[in-house]
């Protein structure tokens, strides 16, 4: 058959895939509840549609190596086609559900659904990050918004400022001169990119340059559950930067390339510390500290006796803008280590380490119900334990002290015992790892576990063709394989029977056994022919188990199109320094008020508000309560004032009608109408079962 005719041949079944794709598109929008029809969707979906048609149409070789020479070019233009069309992966969907929902807006989600378990993100991070557009605020680093009082906003929270503390969180840049949509899509699509290319070039060290392994490694982090749902992305991309720009550093040659290189490393190094979260920070550390030992032995003979003066640069870019900030925040910073939760955190270890295996389970997360947190269950794709025990194996094999396997297992061995066993406090404070938990401890191992599982593939492949592959060899592993894989089904079936003991059936145990028998095999195998159907099973499992986590969403409407907004604008407009109670609605509207500028006492209180409660509470009996980062929700009540913890990042104030006056509120905002708040308050507003009232508080 000619070159010609197979062209036709190609071109041919291009086509039929078009015609079949959308199709199988109009059949989705039809059945499946996260797929709902719009032009936005049509196009995404046309767009990827080219991307699969050019395998049709070009050389599938040079199409590719086009995308790997092009391929930060082919980022940029994807992250602006983002930017352009607003769109995100926030859940702000479900404020529809929660602020007046018999007013339902159009329904924005792209693709995908809204994720009520994502209220760290929803009805926390994003409703601060807006609060920084409003009028009241306009980007100042001290916020009035945000639970009616003067909050320092360049450190914890780190919001969008025009001050030196927007260089710590380079995604927010874009609040500085784009419309709040663009800029809130920009910021929450960038990390991701870093975080991918971040990845590859990190793998590529790694591997050697082998671009598939580092393309597989690269999507089993990017759209690992734990990065998806957790939505946490700036913490390895950040980090995975930093240890590929020092690799770069020492090979470099060139001593102003080596200079800027030096001011760049030092850059990563400052975001990576400013990410504020020590629970994954600390054990990622530990990973990148020993592929910093590792690079720096692979590469000493390249290392000059003065090359250590480039690393000046670099203390300095992250010393000197740390030391600004942390002393314009030292009183933050006193008393949020002077908290309950999470200042006074203090873990040893001996926690719950059948999650390491729940990897089998939470690709299906996304698509299931009846699983109400899935967030503290996901874990990376890591096939855990088998790249410990399987590059131990290797190393006896092949009689090879690889440093790498060695510092990364040893590193592993550690923090599995610490997982698994409580240790000496001592232990957990010179390690630091007192400031993350148990479960926060096994991201790290899975993180790790990846790395390894792509290094022994493009390390230690047999690259010898065998004879037969039905043998004793071949045999041993594929029994090998199904051991592993029933073991770690039972151990991750029995945990989560236990937490959601109707979630577990036959059909998810079955299906786990027919997608992850094959891979421990093939990876078991480990040959170079067989590792490329390998690498496309690890990239599908991975694509399906996190892509569909985040929705595509377009837009902010739902946050400043619901009717209630109007009232606000109007009651904010006719006095700025205006305050707002919401009572005896929970913890979620009272963020959606501030996102629209108006003062609210209860909004989330990332730093407890002590000047308030310590009024309310003056012999201090409730500080055990309050005195912690928490939702507020307030009741009010003819009771005596008290406090009530909920759980560890919530509580509820029951106020006295007579102490209402205390927190110096210009108006409740209520979703209660009764004879007890209209005979003490003015009712201004009523639509859609929200209520507004002005008090008498302060009135002259």
């Amino acid at each position: 058959m000619n070159d010609i005719k197979k062209k036709k041949i190609k071109l041919f079944i291009g086509i039929v895939y078009l015609i079949i794709s959308y199709v199988i598109l109009y059949l989705m929008c039809k059945k499946l509840s996260f797929v709902n029809f719009s032009y936005d969707l049509l196009f995404l979906f046309s767009i990827f549609n080219g991307y699969v048609f050019c395998h049709f149409l070009f050389s599938i070789k040079k199409m590719y190596e086009y995308i790997y020479k092009y391929r930060y070019l082919l980022g940029i233009i994807i992250l602006t086609i983002l930017v352009i069309f607003k769109y995100n992966g926030s859940s702000i969907g479900m404020w529809n559900s929660y602020v007046q929902p018999e007013y339902q807006l159009k329904n924005d989600v792209v693709f995908g659904i809204s994720r009520p378990i994502r209220s760290d993100e929803w009805l926390v991070s994003s409703p601060a990050h807006l609060t920084q557009a409003t009028k009241q605020v306009n980007f100042s680093s001290i916020n009035s918004v945000l639970s009616a009082r003067d909050n320092k906003v360049s450190l914890y929270p780190n919001l969008p400022s025009k001050d030196i503390s927007i260089l710590s969180t380079p995604n927010n840049i874009g609040y500085l001169f784009l419309d709040t949509e663009r800029a809130f899509s920009l910021s929450w699509y960038l990390p991701y990119f870093v975080l991918f290319f971040a990845t590859f070039e990190l793998f590529m060290i790694l591997t050697k340059k082998n671009k598939l392994y580092s393309l597989v490694g690269t999507i089993m982090i990017t759209f690992s559950p734990v990065i998806q749902w957790w939505q946490s992305p700036c913490i390895p991309a950040y980090g995975a930067l930093a240890v590929t720009l020092f690799y770069y550093l020492i090979n470099c040659s060139n001593k102003f390339k080596k200079f800027l290189l030096s001011i760049i490393f030092g850059y990563s190094g400052y975001i990576y510390i400013m990410c504020m979260y020590p629970a994954w920070q600390v054990v990622y550390a530990y990973v990148y500290l020993i592929l910093l030992i590792w690079i720096i032995s692979n590469n000493k003979e390249k290392i000059h006796k003065f090359d250590f003066l480039y690393l000046i640069p670099s203390i300095l870019v992250i010393a000197l803008p740390i030391f600004i900030i942390f002393k314009e925040n030292y009183d933050v910073l006193t008393v949020v280590n002077s908290t309950v939760y999470p200042g006074a955190r203090m873990s040893t270890g001996g926690g719950e380490w059948r999650t390491l295996f729940t990897y089998v389970l939470d690709i299906f997360f996304p698509f299931t119900k009846g699983f109400g947190n899935p967030c503290e269950y996901s874990q990376y794709l890591s096939l855990f334990p088998l790249p410990i025990i399987y590059s131990i194996y290797l190393m006896f094999k092949f009689k090879k002290k690889d440093l790498f396997l060695i510092l990364s297992n040893t590193l592993l061995i550690v923090l599995l015992i610490w997982i698994m066993f409580p240790l000496p406090s001592i232990f957990s404070r010179i390690t630091l790892i007192f400031m993350s938990t148990e479960n926060r401890v096994q991201v790290a191992v899975g993180y790790l576990s990846i790395m390894e599982m792509v290094y022994i593939l493009s390390n230690y492949e047999l690259k010898i063709k065998e004879k037969k592959y039905f043998n004793i060899k071949n045999l041993c592993i594929c029994l090998i394989s199904v051991v592993l894989i029933f073991i770690t089904i039972k151990i991750s079936n029995g945990l989560i029977r236990e937490v959601y003991p109707y979630y577990i059936n036959l059909k998810l145990t079955i299906l786990s056994l027919l997608i992850f028998t094959p891979i421990i095999c093939l990876l078991l195998y480990n040959h170079r022919k067989t590792n490329f159907i390998l690498s496309l099973l690890l990239i599908f499992v991975s694509l399906i188990g996190g892509i569909i986590i985040a929705p595509i969403n377009k837009g902010l409407a739902v946050m400043y199109d619901k009717p209630v907004v109007k009232e606000i604008n109007k009651l904010v407009n006719e006095n700025p320094n205006s305050i707002f109670l919401i009572t005896d609605s929970g913890i979620v509207l009272p963020n959606y008020f501030a996102v629209n500028g108006a003062k609210t006492i209860n909004s989330t209180n990332q730093v407890p508000n002590l000047e308030l409660y310590y009024k309310l509470d003056p012999n201090l009996r409730y500080d055990n309560i309050y005195n912690r980062y928490h939702h507020l929700s307030v009741n009010l009540t003819n009771d005596k004032t008290n406090f009530e913890l909920i759980q560890d990042d919530a509580i509820t104030l029951n106020l006295n009608y007579e102490d209402v006056c205390i927190t110096k509120a210009d108006y409740i905002v209520s979703i209660a109408d009764n004879e007890i708040y209209n005979s003490r308050y003015q009712k201004i507003y009523n639509e859609y079962n929200l209520n507004i009232y002005k008090t008498n508080c302060n009135e002259n």
